[in-house]
């Protein structure tokens, strides 16, 4: 008896391994599992208003990152990412039309983050927040900004 492998054999045999990898793959990497909040402070709940975002910058530990908080009309804190969801610049709170405005393609937000106009296609990414007992406030470290792929020619 031949103990070598037919061609047919060991492409049977790469293809049964290969898909058992790929299905560990996709078993190992179960999206219902939350993955660790980071959680980040900005301050005192009562540092913040409703209807009135206010810029804070996250420390080093969190990358520097620019998130807005505010209150709801019920007095929960709400935060977003500072950055545009086109191309990952800055959003700027302009209270005099109560919309985020990207100053590098006139993309414009509500106060919700969602999309008014211009060019971005998503909202701001909104933060979970949670409040300690003492008053001391935190929101979601936002992930690192990655920048959408070019359209495909």
């Amino acid at each position: 008896m031949n103990s070598a492998f037919t061609r047919r054999q060991f492409l049977t045999t790469l293809t049964v391994a290969g898909s058992a990898i790929a299905l560990g793959t996709l078993v190992g990497a179960d999206d219902s599992t939350p993955a660790q909040i980071k959680w980040a402070p900005v301050g005192k709940a009562s540092d913040f208003t409703a209807g009135t975002p206010k810029l804070v910058t996250l420390t080093a530990d969190f990358g520097g990152e620019e998130v807005f908080v505010t209150k709801s009309a019920k007095g929960d804190l709400e935060a977003w990412s500072a950055r545009c969801t086109h191309k990952g610049c800055n959003v700027a709170w302009h209270a005099d039309v109560s919309q985020f405005v990207c100053p590098c393609h006139k993309g414009t937000f509500d106060a919700t983050g969602a999309v008014v106009s211009g060019p971005p296609k998503k909202p701001l990414v909104a933060l979970k927040t949670k409040v300690a007992d003492n008053g001391d406030s935190f929101v979601e470290a936002p992930k690192p900004f990655v920048r959408p792929a070019p359209p495909l020619q």
